[in-house]
Order: C-alpha cells, then sequence, then structure tokens
C-alpha cells in the first residue's frame, strides 16, 4: 500500500529508500521486484532495475506491466532486438494499451522493421486518435521507409531506383528533401557530378529551397564547368542560410575565380567570419583583397592564416610582398596589378593551370611534393606562384623591382 501510493504520487526515490535496504528479505516476492524495479526505471537507473524485471518475467511470464517494463527498459538501453519479443507478448496480453504499442512500434524500426512498426503505429493512433505523439511518430516512420528504401538503392548502387525511391519521398511528404540528401551525398563524395545534375536538377522545383542541395547541385555545375548555374545556386543556398559558412565561401570563390574579385571580397570576408579557422576562406580573400589592391587588408588577412601555418614559406613570401606592396606609394595611373581577365579568355590564372601547370611534366620537368621554386615577374610570375603553390611545393616570387 505505501509503495503502491508511492509511486502513483511520482516518490520514486522514497520507494527506493524504503525497499532497498529489505532486497535480502523480500527478494523474491513478484510485488517487491515490481515496485522496486519500476521506481529504479522511473529514476533512469536501468542497470539496476533490469535484473530485477528480468527476474519478475521468469516468474510471472504472463503480467503484461512486467513484460512492458522489461520491453521498454531493454528499448530504453539500445537492446532494440531483445527489446522486441517482450513487448510483442506485453501487445498480445493488453492489445490495447497504447504505450505497449506505441514503444514496440519504436523498437521495431530500431531494427529496421519498418513496416510492422508502421503497423503497430497505425494501431497506437487508433487507441489514442489526438495523440500528437503518436502522430509525429507515426510521420517520421514513414519518412524512415522512405529514406531506408533510398539507402538499399544506394547500397546496390542503383542510382535510378534511390532518387525515385527519393522522388515518392517528397511527393508522400510534401517536399521533404531527405532522401534527395543522401543521394546527392552519396554522388558527391564519390566526385559523380555529371550524375548530380541529371537526377536532381529535374527535382528542384518539387523539392522547394533547400539549401544543402542547392549548394550540392552548385557544386556539381561548377565542376561539369556550367559556372553560370552554379553561381545562381550558390547565391540561393546563401539566401536561404546566410549564417552557414561554407555556403558563402562557395559564393565567393566562384566570384573570384572568375576574375570578379570585388564582387568575392564581401562574401569571403563573411566566409572568414563564420569560419575563422577556415585557411583555404582566408587564403582566398588575401588573394582578393591583393587583386583589388587593399594591400593594407589583404597583409592583415595573410598573417592571420600564417599564425595558423607559421611554417608556410609561400605564405611567408606572400607577406613580405604585401609589405612592400603596401608601404609603396600609390600609382600614379590606377591598374590592376594582377590583371583581372584578358579580352580573350576568362581568367589569367586559369589560363596559367590549364595551359602552362599540367604542361611541366610534358616539358621533362618533374616536381617533387617540398620541392623549392623561383619564379621572378610580375603578373605572369605571380600567378604561376600561386598556382605551383597548391601542388605542395615551396615556392617564392619576386617582382622585376625587386
Amino acid at each position: 500500500m505505501v509503495a503502491e501510493h508511492l509511486s502513483k504520487t511520482g516518490q520514486h526515490d522514497r520507494t527506493i529508500a524504503l525497499f532497498s535496504p529489505h532486497q535480502e528479505s523480500f527478494g523474491d516476492m513478484p510485488q517487491f521486484q515490481w515496485e522496486l524495479g519500476r521506481a529504479l526505471f522511473e529514476t533512469g537507473r536501468l542497470a539496476d532495475a533490469m535484473p530485477l524485471l528480468s527476474g519478475l518475467v521468469q516468474r510471472k511470464p504472463h503480467w503484461h506491466h512486467a513484460q512492458f517494463a522489461l520491453g521498454y527498459g531493454l528499448h530504453r538501453t539500445g537492446a532494440h532486438a531483445q527489446s522486441v519479443p517482450h513487448l510483442q507478448e506485453a501487445v498480445r496480453l493488453s492489445p490495447q494499451h497504447f504505450e505497449s504499442n506505441l514503444i514496440l512500434s519504436s523498437a521495431l524500426a530500431g531494427v529496421g522493421d519498418y513496416e510492422q512498426a508502421i503497423a503497430y503505429a497505425h494501431s497506437a493512433n487508433g487507441l489514442r486518435p489526438g495523440s500528437q505523439e503518436a502522430q509525429e511518430h507515426l510521420a517520421g516512420l514513414e519518412r524512415l521507409r522512405g529514406t531506408g528504401k533510398v539507402s538499399e538503392a544506394l547500397q546496390r548502387n542503383d542510382i535510378a531506383a534511390a532518387v525515385a525511391a527519393a522522388a515518392t519521398l517528397v511527393t508522400a511528404e510534401g517536399a521533404n528533401p531527405a532522401g534527395f540528401l543522401l543521394v546527392a551525398d552519396f554522388l558527391t563524395k564519390q566526385k559523380r557530378y555529371v550524375e548530380i545534375v541529371t537526377f536532381l536538377a529535374p527535382h528542384m522545383d518539387a523539392i522547394g529551397e533547400n539549401a544543402p542541395l542547392h549548394l550540392n547541385l552548385a557544386a556539381a555545375y561548377f565542376n561539369t564547368r556550367q559556372r553560370g548555374k552554379a553561381e545562381t545556386h550558390f547565391r540561393v543556398a546563401v539566401r536561404l542560410k546566410p549564417h552557414w559558412g561554407q555556403a558563402q565561401y562557395s559564393l565567393g570563390h566562384i566570384l573570384a575565380s572568375a576574375g570578379r574579385h570585388a564582387e568575392a571580397i564581401p562574401f569571403l570576408q563573411e566566409a572568414v567570419r563564420l569560419l575563422p579557422q577556415d585557411f583555404m576562406a582566408i587564403s582566398h580573400l588575401v588573394s582578393a583583397l591583393s587583386v583589388v589592391g587593399k594591400y593594407a587588408d589583404a597583409l592583415d588577412a595573410a598573417r592571420r592564416a600564417l599564425q595558423m601555418k607559421p611554417d608556410d614559406l609561400g605564405l611567408q613570401a606572400t607577406i613580405m610582398e604585401l609589405e612592400h606592396l603596401a608601404a609603396a606609394p600609390p600609382p600614379k595611373m590606377a591598374f590592376n596589378r594582377w590583371p583581372d581577365a584578358a579580352k580573350d579568355f576568362a581568367d589569367v590564372r586559369n589560363i596559367i593551370d590549364e595551359y602552362v601547370v599540367k604542361n611541366i611534366p610534358t616539358a621533362g620537368i618533374k616536381l617533387r611534393r617540398g620541392m623549392g621554386v623561383f619564379t621572378q615577374g610580375s603578373c605572369f610570375a605571380r600567378n604561376l606562384a600561386y598556382s605551383l603553390r597548391r601542388y605542395d611545393l615551396r615556392v617564392e616570387n619576386m617582382t622585376c623591382g625587386e
């Protein structure tokens, strides 16, 4: 009577204090096992509760409360497969018990049996039609079943089937993008950019405005040399998630790589603010600021990058050059020290990457990681030095005046 009163009033700690000293005397009594086991369970002491509940189920296997408590406890500890038989027995013994149906549904989902999980979730909703918990649980299972089919198709490398399952999920769940995110992530990791464009682009209108998917599609367009479309989707990602540093950096990078450095700077600055430890974001900001002649700002950013990589010889050389440029008087005639673009070419730096750096091995020159390289000159030499640094070479550039 006392234990029952304490349990009903939620005084589980007092139950434990009252019963624990008497386990040796009354430990074999079912009611004692139940009251102490339930109190331990309710206070989160599952390790202590499970032996008591397990012993109780062995003594009274047809007691619904015992089967449910043991099954629920196993489920809460992550032992979903072990919990299912006890929860199934609890539902068999008391089919109208709402919690038994709901927890059994959750345990079945834990072992990947979504069809049975959904069936019991429907039962729980039927027993308590107005339950928000049951409705949300059922909706979540529907999403998991859909993404499960996507995952199974991806494991078979059947992209078409995965996309079909993802599209069904969008239709059923009202623009839920989870399936397409799985497909995009799977293909991006394998650098299968053409397939991302092929399979993802036709569904973007149905999916709606989802920043990660726009970023994935933009990256795929960029890597398939469709810069205009890439920029469009990068801008959408930034608009949808302006505090996402990766989106800000990606947009700034594509603008800078197209020679539009002045446009790129605000996005790169925001990326550095959001991702203060991102070395690549800071490096691209240094480059963009240098191109437009903001040498003092570029120098500040370069020094910040040097704190992250103090042994980077290329960065040390860049800082020396920027110190010289920042201290020099402004030129009488305004001009870009590093030309943004030539009339017939999209970007000087891209031309050097494509036609000079990639052809160095064919000229019989062997470049090894860590090798020291020296360039001398202005525009071409400086851009060549920049490209070579990305191949893990120690590069120093000296201007003609030096």
